[in-house]
């Protein structure tokens, strides 16, 4: 998602644009990839049969690390890209100091 909103940003798009249009872009497979993962995993996790009840911790923390994982994905990486921006131009603006007037 990152690399997508970098490559719109250098293609001429301005920064809330390109962030929307990025997640927008990554949503679909973002979700379907989870979706499918989740509806595998969700008997397993749920509701273990028996020899399977083994892998039911794991399969709870699976599901639950994905759930996290695609909220901050969907939520958290805009948010952050856009913040990294901002702290960017801020401190290419206290760094760069304007020519003396008198040269």
């Amino acid at each position: 998602m990152i690399d997508l909103i970098l490559v719109l940003r250098a293609q001429g798009l301005p920064r809330d644009e390109a962030v929307v249009q990025g997640c927008t872009d990554r949503l679909r497979p973002i979700l379907m990839t989870v979706t499918v993962t989740i509806a595998a995993l969700a008997p397993i996790a749920f509701f273990p049969k028996r020899g399977t009840d083994a892998y039911q911790p794991l399969a709870t923390a699976v599901v639950g690390g994905l759930l996290m994982g695609t909220i901050l994905t969907l939520v958290d990486i805009p948010i952050m890209r856009t913040l990294v921006d901002d702290l960017q131009r801020w401190f290419q603006r206290k760094t760069t100091r304007p020519a003396p007037e008198g040269e």
